[in-house]
């Protein structure tokens, strides 16, 4: 893989021997078992055996062959369901992004069916493996993930989770509203638990957003404000969206995933 030995080397690597190659990867606070299994037709039934154990499955797509971005589909839903993989994050790298017909991260993320994956917790990054470019941001984004894996997997809700949040949360605005000493209370902003804090912004119309996070994580108005930010841009100029409907606009969620990713250590404080 072209990706990982740019990484391994730190040069650009135009040809690498193919089928199965496995290194160690020091990066950060993680050490990487990398297996590099390839992607030939004939070898494809053997990637199952190197499944057991694995925390984190880095794809990588050519961004310029349209006519095997299907293939590539199928491949990985097929590894998806594999139970081994079942706990396994997913980085998928949109490669060769430096060619003029390649597609977008959001076309990629799109043809791949990645808003389908409700259950696992994904994220793609553009990339170039000549120059490396994008490489480092998608790897900062497994080793924060497989880091924090436990605490996040802990607290996802599903939903029927969040409507129940969200009406508890409406409830408590609206008593926070009638109790408040002070007139002109906007609601509760603030949760605070012993292990996680809960934030609130309310905009003029009244939609919530929610941020949960460490204790005493900074910067969370500031990310609030940007969710709200890319609420605006990308869910309420959709012509196609109606209030009725859960938000599920793909550049809304591409947007929102790649901008905590990149403001990581601003939004979140660390």
């Amino acid at each position: 893989m072209a990706l990982i030995y740019h990484l391994i080397r730190s040069c650009p690597c135009n040809t690498f021997p193919p089928g199965f190659n496995v290194e160690t990867v020091e990066y950060k606070n993680i050490s990487f078992t990398v297996w590099d299994v390839g992607g030939q037709d004939k070898i494809r039934p053997l990637w199952r055996h190197y499944f057991q154990n694995t925390q984190g499955l880095i794809f990588v797509v050519d961004s310029n062959d349209r006519d095997r971005v299907v293939e590539a589909r199928d491949e990985l839903h097929r590894m998806l369901n594999e139970d081994e993989l079942r706990d396994a994050v997913l980085l998928v790298f949109a490669n060769k992004q430096d060619l003029p017909n390649a597609m977008n991260a959001a076309e990629i993320t799109d043809k791949l069916g990645l808003h389908s994956l409700r259950q696992r917790h994904w994220y793609i990054q553009s990339t170039c493996a000549t120059s490396g470019e994008g490489l480092y941001e998608g790897l900062d984004w497994l080793s924060n993930n497989i880091a924090n894996k436990d605490y996040g997997s802990a607290g996802r809700m599903d939903t029927n989770d969040t409507l129940r949040l969200a009406s508890l949360w409406h409830s408590m605005h609206a008593i926070s509203q009638q109790l408040s000493p002070v007139s002109g209370c906007s609601g509760i902003e603030l949760l605070q638990a012993d292990n996680f804090d809960l934030h609130c912004f309310q905009s003029l119309t009244g939609t919530k957003f929610f941020v949960v996070c460490e204790p005493g994580a900074l910067h969370m108005e500031s990310l609030l404000k940007h969710i709200y930010e890319l609420y605006t841009d990308y869910v309420l100029k959709n012509p196609f969206y109606e209030m009725e409907m859960p938000i599920r606009c793909e550049l809304f969620d591409l947007n929102l995933a790649q901008a905590v990713q990149k403001d990581r250590v601003l939004l979140l404080g660390r």
